[in-house]
C-alpha cells in the first residue's frame, strides 16, 4: 500500500469504475493500493442522491442503499426508475462542480 494520504482524481475515477462492475470495497482497495477502510469511508463521504420520479416508493431508499457499496452504481436496474430514490458516486460529476465553484469564487 501506498503511503499517499489523500486519494487522487485517478484512484476515485477507478473507484467509481469498480463500483459500477459491483466490485467489493476491498477488491477496489487492493487494486488502487490503499486500505479497505479509505474506500469505505470514501464512497458515503461523496454520495449523490437522484430522486425517483415515480410515485410508488417515493421518498424511500432502497433497502440494499443500507449496507456496502450503500450506491447504485452497480445495480442491475439502475437506468430504469425503480421507484426509490437513488445514490451513486460520480467522481466525474464531483469534479466538476469542484472546478465550476472555483471559477465563482
Amino acid at each position: 500500500m501506498t503511503k499517499h494520504k489523500h486519494l487522487t482524481f485517478s484512484d476515485r475515477l477507478d473507484i467509481e469504475s469498480g463500483l459500477r462492475n459491483s466490485k467489493t470495497f476491498t477488491l477496489i482497495a487492493s487494486q488502487i493500493g490503499k486500505d479497505p477502510s479509505t474506500v469505505s469511508k470514501e464512497v458515503p463521504k461523496h454520495i449523490q442522491v437522484k430522486k425517483s420520479s415515480v410515485h410508488s416508493n417515493k421518498g424511500n431508499n432502497c433497502p440494499k442503499l443500507c449496507k456496502p457499496p450503500y450506491v447504485c452504481n452497480g445495480c442491475p436496474i439502475k437506468n430504469r426508475d425503480c421507484g426509490f430514490n437513488k445514490q451513486f458516486y460520480n467522481q466525474l460529476k464531483l469534479e466538476w462542480d469542484k472546478r465550476a465553484s472555483r471559477k465563482v469564487s
